[in-house]
């Protein structure tokens, strides 16, 4: 489903001795209506064995208001802002564990983020130091939830020389479950087997530091970092046995784990062989370890490490881009998922403000999936999957630049946006 309707409001005010005002007002509103109706059937006499209709009818409204404040002087920049989110979810709902009876359910979740931050430079040295703090009230028909998250800031930079330079920062960012996670709504994928929301849901925090190195030169930009990121109390999709309405089930539902953990390094590399940009080769990746603990799987541990790279070539009015990957499988709940292979090939003639482009997506390829759940003692699910239509896709295209009179580059410093549907 799409925003039934949406409205927004942006308003940036140029104020005397270099202060500036941006305040943005973001309203949405879904409707939306689902209904997934499951059967089995015994193949011998047809008799229906297992029968779920699912129906929702869901109205999802949310209000979102920023207004930030900056003021300089020279090099020294401060910032102060408030951003609030109030959401709203109203649910008529019947499934397989209401047999089939209709039922209401509402649900809140509203927060209120408050944050300043002030930044300078003194010689080579540069320095940003930030403070906020997020307020989270969630309740709903089976749980309140209210809890202060605090995301302190502080980045530091030093410029070794004209092509050198260091970086170090330390940040903390909330995650809050959405209204769609935290769903009373339940889903019967086979026989003894469900998924459901998860009411009781809170918010966790992440903590990431980096340290950053950059070389820069014409013909050459490189760069590594080295990270570790912490999540405190992260969401993410379990399978678990439990019983309902005195039934046995595996059910598949979002759960707080304890933490992840990971930690390793990334690069980039630039090579402009004729230090211009007519040949660009890029290269880019991680080498992460990543380690889950979970009440439920306990403690998991997996390397990720995937490589991307691409070519650029622009000449005139032609140029042409190619882009693939080297996969790998990463951490994501219950599971380990591999990256979506990539061998994109795209070709375009420039004429003023016509484009002409034609591409091919997953050259001598075609688009390749693989799932595997965590060794576990509930259930083991793999799946292999890969898409034929896609391979070698050609794909014809054009564009047109309309822009006349003077040429304006906007940038809108605040984007606020709900795409939670509110749907389970």
């Amino acid at each position: 489903p799409v925003p039934t309707s949406g409205v927004r409001v942006d308003r940036v005010e140029r104020m005397r001795k270099n202060q500036e005002l941006t305040f943005d007002l973001v309203g949405t509103y879904y409707h939306n209506k689902q209904e997934n109706l499951k059967q089995e059937n015994n193949t011998e006499n047809g008799d229906i064995t297992l029968e779920d209709n699912m129906n929702q009818q869901n109205d999802k409204k949310s209000l979102i208001g920023e207004i930030a404040y900056a003021k300089a002087w020279g090099g020294r920049l401060l910032s102060i802002g408030y951003k609030g989110i109030l959401a709203s979810s109203n649910s008529t709902i019947s499934n397989y564990l209401s047999e089939g009876e209709k039922y209401d359910y509402h649900s809140r979740n509203d927060n209120h983020y408050f944050y300043a931050e002030y930044g300078d430079s003194y010689k080579n040295l540069m320095y940003r130091i930030g403070v906020g703090g997020t307020w989270v009230d969630t309740h709903n028909n089976d749980a309140k939830y209210s809890k202060i998250l605090f995301t302190p800031k502080l980045v530091l930079g030093y410029r070794l020389t004209p092509n050198q330079n260091l970086q170090w920062a330390l940040s903390s960012s909330p995650s809050i479950p959405s209204i769609s996670q935290m769903s009373d709504n339940a889903e019967l994928i086979t026989s003894g087997l469900l998924r459901c929301g998860n009411p009781y849901l809170h918010s966790g925090n992440n903590y990431t530091t980096t340290l950053r190195y950059g070389f820069n030169k014409s013909w050459l930009d490189f760069s590594l970092a080295a990270l570790v990121s912490y999540d405190k109390d992260p969401i993410s999709t379990y399978y678990k046995e439990e019983s309902i309405n005195g039934n046995s089930y595996i059910v598949s539902t979002s759960e707080n784990t304890k933490s992840f953990l990971q930690y390793g390094g990334g690069y980039a590399l630039t090579i402009r062989p004729f230090n211009n940009e007519m040949l660009l080769l890029k290269l880019y990746g991680f080498v992460v370890n990543q380690e889950l603990k979970s009440p439920i799987i306990g403690k998991f541990s997996h390397c990720y490490a995937p490589l991307f790279y691409s070519l650029n070539f622009r000449k005139g009015s032609w140029g042409a881009t190619y882009s693939g990957s080297i996969v790998s499988k990463q951490l994501d709940g219950a599971y380990l998922r591999q990256d979506e292979n990539q061998s994109n090939l795209q070709v375009f003639y420039q004429h003023k403000n016509l484009r002409l482009i034609a591409g091919c997506y997953w050259l001598f390829s075609k688009s390749k999936y693989r799932n595997e759940t965590l060794p576990n003692d509930i259930l083991r699910h793999n799946s292999r999957s890969h898409i034929n239509d896609n391979r070698s896709m050609f794909t014809l295209g054009f564009s047109w630049n309309f822009s006349t009179g003077k040429n304006l580059t906007i940038k809108r410093k605040i984007e606020n946006k709900d795409t939670d549907k509110g749907t389970f």
